[in-house]
């Protein structure tokens, strides 16, 4: 499994991406994951239902299922979960896209969203030399060492990102 990681300031589009190119990888072929790093509180499951009981009692884990799928939720209070061992939870597939693990290195390929105005800090890039390519709509970013590629040309971030990981080309 191939791990990318887009890393970014919120609001910099970067969920936008993810979904955009989950289509074009599976479209072409490719058995495609996500993961989010949310960096406020999630619910799955409303007070009251059986499952939010069963946490609220205290179980570690609990799993949902239905006919259509199933969910795990997994406490981990004593140190959050790391990107490698959420990715080792996943069914084996092709490629894993990952959103906002920032402060972590344990994708293939990392990746920038930015955007002009929407934080004032200096792009992440400057700081994390982990980083391999800017996805962007500006129209060009001074003194800027690795490729800059047009954030809203979704194939041709998904022929960067093949060629970078030397997949096989079903597009």
């Amino acid at each position: 499994m191939k791990v990318i990681d887009f890393v970014g300031f919120s609001g910099s589009g970067k969920t936008t991406l993810v979904e955009q190119l989950v289509t074009i990888f599976c479209n072409a072929g490719f058995g495609v994951a996500a993961i989010k790093s949310a960096h406020h509180d999630i619910q799955v499951d409303k007070p009251g239902k059986d499952s939010y009981r069963f946490q609220a009692a205290g179980a570690q884990q609990v799993i949902v299922k239905n006919d259509s799928g199933w969910a795990m939720m997994k406490r981990t209070p004593l140190k959050p979960a790391t990107l490698k061992e959420l990715v080792s939870k996943l069914d084996p597939c092709d490629l894993v896209l990952v959103e906002g693990f920032k402060k972590e290195d344990d994708a293939d390929l990392r990746l920038e969203v930015w955007r002009p105005g929407v934080k004032e800090e200096p792009a992440i890039y400057t700081q994390d030399k982990g980083i391999q390519a800017v996805l962007t709509d500006a129209d060009s970013i001074a003194g800027c060492e690795i490729p800059v590629i047009n954030l809203n040309n979704p194939r041709l971030i998904a022929r960067f990102i093949a060629d970078k990981l030397n997949l096989k080309s079903r597009f």
